[in-house]
């Protein structure tokens, strides 16, 4: 029997755990509709698209350094850099405690209408 990927181990956590280990403040930005950016330094930013509707591709591309994975969890996106193990992106270690999986480089954590 072949072993679930690490994707979708991860995106069996989310769908049970989705927003559990958010601070109340990043809780709150998510309920002003706002976009979470994990940063790899630990950091996070509330953030809205550029058009105030809907992240383009680009505007995506740029947030997390390169091309674009996406899983969908409940409500949420997770998007992330698909190549950020092969580059040698850092350890996100607030991502990886929020969703419970080892994650690297930049994380943006969105509404499903945001993408």
């Amino acid at each position: 029997m072949p072993q679930p990927s690490a994707t979708r181990v991860a995106l069996a956590y989310l769908q049970r755990q989705a927003g559990a280990h958010l601070d109340p403040e990043e809780k709150a930005l998510l309920d002003e509709g706002k976009a979470l950016l994990v940063k790899a330094d630990g950091k996070v930013k509330g953030i809205l698209p550029k058009n105030g509707k809907k992240f383009s591709l680009p505007e995506a591309q740029k947030l997390v350094g390169g091309y674009v994975e996406m899983n969908s969890v409940g409500q949420y996106r997770v998007l992330m850099n698909e190549d950020g193990l092969m580059v040698g992106l850092p350890p996100n270690r607030k991502a990886s405690r929020i969703f419970g999986q080892p994650l690297v480089g930049d994380i943006l954590f969105i509404h499903r209408g945001q993408f």
